[in-house]
């Protein structure tokens, strides 16, 4: 008995050195603290573990647990990171453009959403991974009845909110108005040259200017399928003065309404803003486009706002390419379906329109860029070809690395050629 309890010490102690000795810890910890950095809400950004240890925050490479991030497993640990965070629901837990800032990065070899087998050293550099969750509901006081001494109203500044719809975006929803005792929505009754009152109004939410004009939402129990942030107050205002400067002055007291049309606004820093990415064509930066509306991705059918090269060249950037090559349409069929954006590019578009039958496909290429950051690649291989090239450079023959170097298969005269736009058919063309 004694000599088994032996063994068993002297494993444990073997594999203790060995993980010490790679570099492997374990973050496996039912209290492990995480964080969402590089945003000013505590409920989106990218994600960030504590290793106790080391006391050392850490972000996560997107390729941990064999880039398995679709699985239902990693939508569960997400939720359980919202939770902990006291956030809503979870959007998300992926790769996002504008949270691209790796500390002391880790990539996990464990079982799925497991924090063990983690190490430090990464081979690659990786996209860190990043987490939406809603915004936390907000509880907001049922009105009280006005006070029946003549003790003066409050004079608290006025305020706003906007109650998110069912996508949960930041900036976007139905316009609550408070101010001294009184909170409700607003009525919106198709008021023409709101440009200017939508603008204050966004500006006061610190969500920057009016996107599109407002809109009017139903102020009526929600339909159950609809998931709201919370319940809307019923109407208490109206609008009395579109081109009021300061809040106080645009809208007056009304009798509360439980039904009617509520003024519902889109400014223009929504987010989460539309994801995309190229497919089929053998690298990041060439394919067919897809988007993605909340857990699934589909093609983007190509519309008549999108026919000039601006929307293309914006999905390029956000591919992180270095620019646009060419684009054309692929052919349509009946049964052809994905999602359309009326807006010009992408970023401006906070609302996918689902299209059922022919779907026209756009493949876009783009300008593939170097590993080292530095200029552009004049050729697109995948990044496979281009280690290979590299290590050509450095370890073979003479007339390998003449080939390794573009010389001789035009690799370096094509980099030199200028492209020139061709409007009609969204293409690149060499002079």
């Amino acid at each position: 008995m004694g000599s088994q309890h032996l063994l068993l010490a002297t494993a444990y102690l073997l594999g203790t050195l060995v993980t010490s000795c790679l570099g492997w810890f374990s973050l496996e910890d039912p209290d492990l603290q995480v964080r969402l950095t590089g945003s000013n809400s505590r409920c989106q950004g990218q994600l960030q573990v504590l290793s106790h240890t080391r006391d050392l925050w850490h972000s996560v490479c997107s390729d941990s647990w064999k880039g398995a991030l679709r699985h239902w497993d990693v939508s569960q640990q997400a939720a359980r990171f919202c939770r902990k965070l006291r956030c809503g629901d979870s959007l998300g837990l992926t790769t996002y453009s504008r949270f691209n800032t790796p500390q002391n990065q880790i990539i996990c070899h464990g079982p799925r959403v497991s924090f063990s087998n983690c190490s430090t050293d990464s081979p690659y550099k990786c996209h860190p991974l990043s987490l939406v969750c809603l915004e936390p509901q907000t509880t907001t006081p049922p009105p009280t009845s006005p006070p029946t001494t003549m003790t003066p109203e409050p004079t608290a500044p006025p305020r706003l909110q906007l109650v998110a719809g069912p996508r949960g975006l930041r900036c976007a929803g139905v316009v609550e108005f408070y101010s001294g005792s009184v909170g409700g929505t607003i009525s919106y009754e198709n008021h023409h040259g709101l440009q200017g009152l939508g603008d204050l109004l966004c500006g006061a939410l610190q969500c920057g200017s009016l996107k599109q004009p407002p809109e009017a939402k139903a102020v009526e129990p929600q339909d159950p399928g609809e998931r709201w942030a919370r319940r809307l107050l019923p109407i208490r205002w109206q609008i009395q003065n579109s081109s009021c400067v300061s809040l106080h002055q645009c809208f007056r007291k009304t009798p509360a309404q439980e039904g009617g049309q509520a003024l519902s606004l889109v400014c223009s820093d929504f987010q989460p803003k539309v994801q995309s990415r190229l497919v089929g064509g053998g690298s990041v930066c060439k394919g067919t486009v897809e988007v993605r509306q909340a857990t699934q991705w589909a093609a983007l059918c190509d519309s008549h706002v999108s026919r000039g090269p601006a929307r293309w060249a914006e999905l390029c950037q956000e591919q992180k390419c270095n620019g646009l090559v060419s684009y054309h349409t692929l052919d349509a069929s009946e049964t052809s379906s994905g999602f359309s954006c009326p807006q010009e590019k992408l970023s401006q578009c906070h609302e996918l329109q689902e299209k059922k039958t022919f779907c026209k496909r756009v493949f876009v290429t783009c300008e593939l860029a170097t590993a080292h950051g530095g200029g552009k690649a004049g050729l697109d291989f995948p990044s496979g070809t281009w280690l290979m090239s590299m290590s050509l450079k450095d370890s073979a023959p003479e007339p390998c690395k003449r080939m390794a170097n573009g010389e001789g298969t035009g690799g370096r005269g094509a980099s030199r050629n200028k492209r020139q736009l061709d409007q009609n058919s969204g293409s690149y063309k060499h002079e």
